[in-house]
């Protein structure tokens, strides 16, 4: 059974233009921890959470993350465009990793039909 993880020290976290909050740190190492299952060999990832105030002094929470395996950088940024959304920061970070986690899924489904194409022609060449 291979283990999936992310190596230590692997995930950097900034908060800007606000507070750190260690719930939301547990949180985004946690979503981090589970994109694992789409990709086994994650080098970094870094994130960072930060939040505008918008006219009604809401504060709006922007997230961005940017992931590097092997030949690839993902970059995933959530805007506050979805207002309502991203009043709360756990739902921005939340949205923003299941963005990513979509991007891994179909980077795992190119890959793994290249895969298949370069078996298929190397088990055609004799």
């Amino acid at each position: 059974m291979v283990t999936e993880s992310v190596p230590d020290g692997a995930t950097q976290i900034t908060f800007r233009n606000m507070e750190s909050s260690q719930s939301l740190e547990a949180e985004i190492h946690r979503q981090v921890a589970s994109l694992a299952r789409y990709h086994r060999r994650i080098v970094d990832c870094s994130v960072l959470v930060e939040t505008h105030h918008h006219q009604q002094r809401k504060a709006m929470f922007h997230v961005r993350i940017t992931l590097r395996v092997p030949g690839e950088e993902v970059v995933v940024s959530r805007d506050s465009q979805e207002a309502q959304r991203n009043e709360n920061p756990y739902v921005a970070v939340h949205d923003a990793f299941r963005t990513m986690h979509r991007h891994l899924e179909e980077a795992a489904r190119r890959h793994r039909h290249s895969q298949r194409a370069r078996e298929d022609v190397s088990g055609h060449i004799e």
